[in-house]
């Protein structure tokens, strides 16, 4: 919902140093360790009630954004209110792109 992408945006960085605290890992982390500690948390949420799961995926994305950042692979920015996460990729012949997402 817009509120929630809203939280999300103005708060994506507190969310994130939750799962780094929670987790014991931080955004300097091997990236395999990373994807393996964010599988763990991912996994436990499957069946689960949205709203009771809200916060903690809020966490994880926020990890994941800031993950990415940290690790000069991606730029955020707001579009419209909403955190739009851009992703900096390679084709095979060199050219650069961007990827976005809307978090």
């Amino acid at each position: 919902q817009k509120e929630d992408a809203l939280l999300f945006s103005d708060n994506y960085l507190k969310y994130a140093n939750k799962f780094f605290e929670r987790n014991n890992i931080d955004a300097n982390a091997d990236s395999m360790e990373f994807r393996d500690c964010s599988k763990k948390n991912m996994e436990v949420l499957f069946e689960q009630d949205f709203d009771a799961i809200k916060d903690l995926l809020m966490e994880i994305a926020g990890a994941l954004v800031y993950f990415m950042v940290s690790n000069n692979n991606a730029m955020i920015g707001i579009k419209n209110g909403w955190l739009e996460l851009n992703v900096k990729k390679q084709a095979r012949d060199g050219h650069i792109f961007i990827n976005n997402y809307n978090v």
